[in-house]
């Protein structure tokens, strides 16, 4: 702590800043960093993965009641954590494409597999949140999108926005079946086991850059 600091008598700073020393271990690791944790290195973990949070908490310490796990509610908006496509890409442009895709994540099989069914599919960029959307658009929302009808999609005005779910059991084929004719609209089809576009012959290829390794495991199914 420096004393001579310009800001020591202004409100905002008031009762804040008030050690003079503050040491910060950095893990690189999430792994060692929860070890650390059970070894009481330090006093609080926040964890964020699910399968740690579902297998990690047999050990002394929380046996004995020394450490507490508690999973705290809130009502704060949250991130969105997701896939998102780069619509700038010609492969993307078409909707259906994009749906197809969609179609052929099995949320519920991951969630339940991977995830021990600790997760909520997002269907907002704004999650948690009074800006989520809820339900059919209201009188008001309709107010303000009716001018714009011709441009926006017509499902928008019927029914709020779903993603159609799986049974979780690893079988998809109803899922599948659907994503083959959304692909077939927007014009590609099977060649000798290849996805190609009927017009230019194009391979259907993309790629997921990513900066977890953990997140192979979802990327893969």
């Amino acid at each position: 702590r420096v004393p001579t600091f310009w800001g020591n008598e202004l409100n905002v700073y008031k009762g804040r800043y008030n050690f003079d020393t503050i040491s910060m271990d950095f893990y690189r690791d999430q792994a060692v960093a929860f070890e650390a944790f059970k070894s009481d290195e330090f006093d609080i973990f926040y964890d964020y993965t699910a399968k740690n949070w579902a297998e990690g908490y047999d050990f002394p310490a929380i046996n004995a009641g020394d450490i507490i796990k508690e999973q705290i509610p809130h009502s704060i908006p949250s991130g969105t954590q997701g896939f998102f496509f780069n619509t700038r890409k010609a492969l993307f442009k078409d909707k259906r494409v994009r749906q197809a895709i969609s179609e052929l994540f099995d949320f519920e099989w991951i969630n339940a597999s991977l995830f021990h069914k600790a997760y909520t599919r997002n269907t907002s960029y704004f999650p948690n949140s009074q800006y989520a959307h809820q339900g059919k658009p209201s009188a008001e929302e309709l107010a303000l999108l009716e001018p714009f009808r011709t441009q926006l999609p017509p499902e928008l005005f019927s029914g709020p926005f779903e993603f159609s779910p799986s049974k979780g059991d690893g079988n998809i084929r109803n899922k599948m079946r659907k994503a083959i004719k959304l692909l077939r609209d927007a014009g590609w089809e099977q060649d000798q086991g290849v996805l190609r576009n009927k017009q230019t012959g194009q391979a259907f290829k993309f790629e997921f850059i990513y900066r977890q390794a953990g997140l192979e495991r979802v990327i893969m199914p």
